[in-house]
């Protein structure tokens, strides 16, 4: 139970992390609040009954929206258009739209965009040659001189692809991705209420972490000051090619070093390597940097502050 709900969380998450971003993306193209959720709406209205999730949709959408489709019906239908031509080709509808997108931005259907959805079993030339009551060549020949807009290549979608969408759903492939995609609602619900508060809390906690990223600067400079004479000596050591004795120093100092830092330990190899005693004056410095790091740390997870901070 605890798996299928962390599953559920993880595929909810996922949901909304690509409608927030398709939503950001509609915003950056000078769409309105109240259009980016008329594009919501039309996005949510073409998947409803397919497998497809309304992250798919909602993407795809910011690509029409871009080439000129309208919200409303013109971008609903389209979108439907797009989810019934993925399932006839196997492919997701995000890469469909691509499709669909370079066609409605072009005005007009080339051979670049039909041969990719040919290549995917979908037999646009055969359907365009139905629509217009032409020969496949004959269609051929007007794809070449770019007399296929994009109206009519949509309608002659229609005729031939329609409904795919809806009636995949009958399939079993097509029921498991229904149930897939009804666990990421089901999962996007459970986080819909702390979602939107994400985003502004990272933001917070990335201005608070500023003066800490300055405060590493001035540390890291003054780690390699204070280290510096003892780095020569143990380069010294190395002079004329590296030693088994050498190797086996160079091997204390860093993991000495991490003792300090990492695990406030004074550790025998860091003496070894750096011939000091932890009362020194380097070993000192070193433990008040740390302290004051882990103070930092306490002040930014639990919200305490102590005078460690100052050492910083």
């Amino acid at each position: 139970a605890v798996a299928g709900v962390g599953f559920a969380l993880k595929k909810g998450f996922g949901r909304l992390e690509s409608i927030d971003n398709a939503k950001q993306k509609l915003l950056g193209l000078g769409n309105s609040a109240k259009d980016v959720d008329q594009i919501m709406r039309d996005a949510n209205e073409s998947v409803t009954g397919t497998a497809f999730g309304l992250e798919e949709a909602a993407t795809t959408s910011a690509m029409m929206v871009a080439t000129g489709i309208k919200p409303g019906k013109e971008l609903a239908g389209t979108l439907r258009l797009v989810a019934d031509t993925a399932t006839q080709a196997g492919i997701s509808m995000g890469d469909t739209g691509k499709i669909f997108a370079s066609v409605a931005a072009r005005g007009k259907l080339q051979g670049d965009d039909m041969g990719q959805l040919m290549e995917r079993g979908v037999a646009v030339q055969a359907a365009l040659g139905e629509h217009l009551h032409k020969s496949q060549a004959e269609v051929s020949d007007m794809v070449s001189k770019g007399k296929i807009d994009f109206k009519t290549f949509s309608a002659a979608m229609e005729e031939y692809v329609g409904g795919s969408a809806e009636r995949s759903g009958d399939t079993f492939t097509g029921a498991m991705k229904n149930m897939g995609a009804s666990v990421g609602r089901m999962g996007a619900g459970l986080l819909q209420g702390v979602f939107p508060k994400l985003a502004p809390m990272f933001k917070d906690v990335t201005k608070a972490m500023k003066p800490m990223e300055l405060a590493s600067q001035r540390v890291g400079e003054r780690i390699g000051n204070k280290l510096a004479p003892a780095f020569e000596w143990l380069g010294r050591v190395f002079k004329g090619g590296a030693t088994v004795a050498g190797i086996g120093r160079l091997k204390d100092a860093l993991g000495g070093l991490w003792d300090i830092i990492a695990r406030n330990d004074f550790s025998g190899r860091f003496a070894k390597a750096f011939n000091v005693q932890e009362d020194s004056a380097l070993v000192g410095w070193l433990l008040q940097v740390r302290n004051g790091f882990a103070a930092i740390f306490d002040l930014l997870v639990h919200g305490r502050l102590d005078e460690r901070v100052a050492t910083i």
